[in-house]
């Protein structure tokens, strides 16, 4: 059983005190459900169905390589593009291709620095 390799709560209080953001709405794991799937594919990734090490039982620099991978892993998810490898309709790059046209003819667009100006804002 997961749980009885790693406690959750402990993996939680860990990552949490090092600061390593595990979920894009609260920087954080929301309850030990998440922990224990981040755990079993930390397991998983090692290739290793017979790990029976405790976070407590790693060293330093295994910790830290563990950390690491959660931490590539989950930006990698972060910002992967959900929509590479799509092609783009006719109609969304008709209606696009003539926006950009309507803004060139009228002039361009005007810069944030002139609509903070315009609108009496500093930044």
């Amino acid at each position: 059983m997961l749980e009885d390799l790693v406690d959750p709560e402990e993996a939680i209080a860990y990552l949490m005190r090092v600061g390593v953001p595990t979920c894009p709405n609260d920087l954080a794991f929301v309850d030990g459900s998440a922990a224990r799937m981040w755990l079993a594919d930390m397991i998983n990734a090692s290739g290793d169905k017979n790990m029976t090490t405790r976070v407590a039982d790693l060293t330093v620099d295994d910790l830290r390589s563990l950390i690491q991978e959660v931490v590539t892993q989950t930006m990698e998810d972060l910002f992967r593009d959900p929509d590479e490898g799509l092609e783009l309709r006719e109609d969304f790059r008709s209606a696009v291709q003539q926006s950009l046209i309507a803004t060139q003819a009228e002039g361009g667009t005007i810069s944030a620095q002139d609509v903070a100006t315009r609108l009496g804002l500093s930044w």
